[in-house]
This record gives C-alpha cells, sequence and structure tokens, in this order.
C-alpha cells in the first residue's frame, strides 16, 4: 500500500523545484526568504522543510509561497496568465540586487583604497616638505663653506706673498 505524500512534503517539492528553477542554493533562498519576509530557516530547516520533514508555519508557507510564485491549493502550482514573464523579471530583479550588493562591497573597498592611498600620498608630500627643507639647509651650509673656502685661500695666497721675518 502506497503512502500519500503530506501536505508538507508536497510543498517540500514545490519549493524545491522553484528554488532549483531559479539556480539558487537553500543558503540563497533563506537569505532571500530573510531579505523579503524577515524569517529566518537555517540551512538544516531548509532542507527539512523540502524534504517535508519539518512542520512549517502559515506565515512561511505565505512568504516562500510569494517569493517563489507558488500556489496554495493542495498540491498544485498557480501559474497565473503572464506567471513566466513575472518569474523571469524577478529573477532578473534579483540578479540586480545581488550584483548592486556586490557592487556596494566593491564600492566600500575602493573608498577603503583610496582612503589608504591618500593617506600615504599625505605622509609623502610631508616627508618630500622635510627633504626639501633639509636640502635647501644644506644648500646654505654649503655656500657657507664655500665662501669660507675662498676666504680661506684668499688669507692663504695673502700670506704666501708676505716676506717672512720682515724681509721684503
Amino acid at each position: 500500500m502506497t503512502r500519500s505524500r503530506s501536505a508538507e512534503e508536497l510543498f517540500g517539492v514545490q519549493v524545491r523545484e522553484a528554488r532549483e528553477q531559479r539556480g539558487w542554493t537553500q543558503e540563497q533562498l533563506a537569505s532571500y526568504l530573510r531579505t523579503a519576509s524577515g524569517i529566518e530557516l537555517s540551512p538544516t530547516a531548509m532542507n527539512r522543510l523540502e524534504l517535508g520533514k519539518r512542520p512549517i508555519r502559515l506565515n512561511e508557507v505565505a512568504a516562500l509561497a510569494d517569493l517563489l510564485g507558488l500556489g496554495l491549493r493542495y498540491g498544485e502550482r498557480d501559474e497565473p496568465r503572464g506567471q513566466g514573464e513575472f518569474d523571469r523579471v524577478r529573477l532578473q530583479l534579483e540578479k540586480l540586487v545581488m550584483r548592486a550588493d556586490q557592487l556596494r562591497h566593491e564600492e566600500e573597498t575602493l573608498r577603503v583604497n583610496l582612503y589608504t592611498a591618500e593617506s600615504m600620498a599625505t605622509a609623502a608630500r610631508a616627508a618630500h616638505a622635510e627633504v626639501v627643507h633639509q636640502l635647501r639647509r644644506t644648500e646654505q651650509e654649503v655656500a657657507e663653506i664655500t665662501a669660507l673656502l675662498k676666504r680661506y685661500d684668499a688669507l692663504t695666497e695673502q700670506l704666501s706673498q708676505r716676506p717672512i721675518n720682515g724681509n721684503r
């Protein structure tokens, strides 16, 4: 004697098929469910739900049916006219939302990198200013030493032209 499937098992099969048609993992479905309706289902709970081994609450049924376009008639899928197009648009929208999330993350990473680069550039400008200041001080000291050497050379020349011991 073949046992007929329970409502939970039939609904679980519909959920799994709809999820797989969209190419979603159980984790992605749980994430979309959480975002759309605030319902938290762990991966284990989602797996047991799809197998019909977990009692399901009415609010979970309604949220999953809405998210996946499932009918609430016992064992039937609700396919109103235009549902296929609606599902395609919804899938495109979900992909765009995921891409937007990726882009927000990339933007945040780029902003951090920009801040780091700006900080490094500021430090480099400060170091450059210090090097320029030191170079100018060094150039002044070289100019002073050069002037002293010329003076020394001139004095040495004068001394060398003087007679020693008063002899001229």
